[in-house]
């Protein structure tokens, strides 16, 4: 189970509170508006009273995705039943989230407008080049290539995509298999195992998550602040998640690659599975950090 601090953490950006609101069931959401404004914890009794059938799978499926993200808890009411109550840090973030209010997801930074904004259409351009260099990286055999940076390199290694020999690298049956995926799920496979070593390369898996939640409810042609993430923008840039200019420039624009992938478009279900896999992923390496 993920620990309470990291859960705090993760709850205190909107844009995380957002995601994980919008992958939940209808039947889920309707439980969390209805105690979104309340303060005080509600009965338990009085909750059930909300659904036709307290046994239906929906209703159960509702509870069950719920506790899963730790969105609610039971408590004791003064009265000694049983009530329940959101937690307060998402309270805080769905409302702002909602309602407006509070700072801005990518600070408040006060930096003059980009002199020389790119349209979608050099994004997408940008992005597919950027996106077919490393397909081609993994193929083409010669690790002395400028196109892919080491760290980058290094990860399809750690992943089992590659394997290498001195300045040589060949393509692994791993790898094959992801060149054979279309390319939201080859970057979505590659965005999991990247989070799964981001440690190894001194940046915050919760932080960095929270970043990838802010991305997903990006304006495809707008340039935003870097702000604090700084490291984890240039690696995203090399792979064409984001652009920026150079690497000293102070603004990034999000591309279709990173503002669609999280999100799976109008799937909604696998929008879900997509939030809550990272939240499990969260909950893993934290379980992993504290037995090391």
């Amino acid at each position: 189970n993920c620990p309470q601090t990291t859960q705090d953490r993760l709850y205190t950006h909107p844009a995380t509170c957002l995601a994980i609101f919008r992958s939940l069931s209808e039947t889920a959401q309707q439980y969390v508006m209805r105690l979104l404004f309340l303060v005080k914890p509600f009965a338990l009794d009085a909750l059930t009273s909300w659904v036709v059938n307290a046994r239906d799978k929906a209703n159960l499926d509702a509870t069950k995705q719920l506790k899963s993200v730790r969105l609610w808890s039971v408590v004791k009411l003064d009265n000694g039943n049983d009530g329940v109550t959101l937690h307060p840090n998402f309270r805080k973030g769905l409302t702002t989230a909602m309602c407006g209010g509070g700072m801005s997801w990518y600070g408040n930074h006060q930096l003059e407008p980009d002199k020389k904004p790119k349209t979608v259409e050099f994004l997408d351009s940008y992005s597919k080049e950027r996106w077919e260099c490393l397909l081609q990286y993994m193929v083409q055999g010669n690790s002395e290539s400028d196109k892919v940076s080491p760290d980058i390199a290094n990860l399809l290694l750690q992943s089992g995509m590659i394997n290498r020999s001195g300045n040589e690298h060949a393509i692994t049956s791993t790898g094959f298999q992801f060149l054979l995926l279309d390319t939201p799920s080859q970057i979505w496979y590659f965005m999991l195992k990247y989070l799964d070593k981001c440690d190894t390369i001194g940046l915050n898996l919760t932080t960095c998550l929270a970043f990838i939640f802010q991305l997903s409810f990006s304006t495809l042609g707008k340039a935003y602040p870097i702000g604090s993430h700084g490291t984890f923008v240039q690696h995203l840039r090399q792979i064409g998640l984001v652009y920026q200019r150079k690497h000293t420039s102070p603004w990034f624009y999000p591309t279709r690659h990173a503002i669609d992938f999280l999100s799976a478009g109008s799937n909604k279900s696998a929008e879900g599975r997509r939030v809550l896999w990272w939240w499990k992923l969260i909950s893993e390496y934290t379980r992993t950090r504290q037995t090391n």
